[in-house]
């Protein structure tokens, strides 16, 4: 969620200066965006965005990707081929212009990093190539009707050529090249991201003077917010959700995780490859407990497969309560036909508001 300081009920007219401080719960560790394994909206990753500005963004209300330092995005009747044409006349800070080498360049040393985020995002590319000054072709090893996603997250923040050719000779501590609305004039990691304004930004000088982020954690950010030392905050956590919405504070809730996930092997050799034994699973695991446990009760609980708050969910659409009584009936189903007990083992991350 994100605290902020309410607007008048008529707005001013903007006026250039000043600078926002923005609190973190979760900090930046790299503003390299091919080795910074969060995206654009959370967990450390909101500085890139203001620094690279990205190729294409989702916009919330109209419900669509649309171009940002891209001028189209257009597939192929196949939706395997996408033409990216780039805007004209759109620099870096270092003043180098922004074509169709620069994002070959910036995509093919993202791909070379190899991080889990990189990996996903940019295995759907066969193979990029320019056809002119600010035209890339990039042809994909099966269609996929969301590429436009992969250029607006991170993926798609193009790093300057000099930039890129720095953290290929290994220089970690390289200074950020963008072509953003900031660039970056001091970086501790995990501590604080001091950013000014780019005046040449191809959409217009930017009205904040500059930003600067700084890494607080879940409490003591609301008590920085509450004192009046940051002006914004983004949390992760939803146990403190209930906090500011008692303390009166202007906020704005957004929830697009999909949730506490669990994945079962399905895999042949795996007891869960049997029916009855996942649908055991599922109506084995009291989710109301649950979210009373672990979240307050502020959470929402839904037992389908796609919450009714979604896009895509469906009326009829099949769910599976908590049904312990059903539970052990479809194990026992399950373990005359596979042998399995219901013991499990259960792999996780390390616990957090992330998780």
């Amino acid at each position: 969620m994100g605290v902020g300081r309410s607007q008048a009920a008529s707005v001013p007219k903007p006026r250039y200066g000043g600078t926002l401080t923005i609190g973190e719960d979760i900090p930046t560790t790299s503003l390299d965006s091919a080795t910074q394994s969060a995206g654009h909206g959370t967990l450390g990753g909101i500085p890139l965005a203001a620094i690279y500005d990205p190729l294409m963004r989702y916009d919330t209300v109209a419900k669509q990707y649309t171009p940002e330092l891209a001028k189209s995005l257009t597939p192929n009747a196949a939706y395997n081929v996408w033409t990216l044409q780039l805007r004209p006349n759109v620099k870096f800070t270092d003043g180098e212009v922004l074509n169709a080498h620069a994002v070959i360049n910036s995509i093919t040393y993202a791909e070379s990093v190899k991080t889990n985020t990189e990996l996903t995002n940019l295995g759907f590319i066969e193979n990029m190539k320019s056809t002119g000054p600010l035209t890339v072709v990039f042809t994909l090893t099966e269609p996929y009707t969301a590429f436009p996603n992969i250029l607006a997250e991170k993926s798609g923040d193009i790093e300057a050529p000099a930039y890129v050719t720095e953290l290929r000779a290994g220089d970690a501590n390289a200074t950020p090249i963008g072509a953003g609305p900031f660039k970056v004039t001091s970086f501790r990691a995990a501590e604080e991201i001091t950013l000014v304004r780019n005046p040449n930004y191809w959409a217009g000088k930017p009205y904040l003077a500059g930003v600067k982020f700084v890494y607080l954690g879940t409490a003591s950010l609301l008590q920085a917010y509450q004192a009046g030392n940051v002006n914004a905050g983004v949390l992760l956590s939803q146990l403190i959700e209930s906090q500011v919405k008692a303390a009166g504070l202007p906020n704005y809730v957004e929830k697009d995780f999909i949730g506490g996930t669990i994945l079962l092997n399905n895999a042949a050799s795996s007891p869960f490859n049997n029916l009855d034994v996942r649908k055991a699973a599922v109506e084995a695991i009291n989710a109301n407990a649950l979210n009373h446990d672990v979240a307050q009760g502020d959470d929402a609980v839904y037992t389908g497969l796609i919450p009714p708050t979604s896009q895509w969910y469906f009326k009829g659409e099949p769910t599976f309560p908590y049904d312990p009584s059903q539970a052990t009936a479809l194990l026992q189903q399950g373990e005359q036909q596979t042998g399995f007990n219901g013991d499990v083992v259960y792999t996780g991350t390390t616990l957090g508001g992330a998780d």
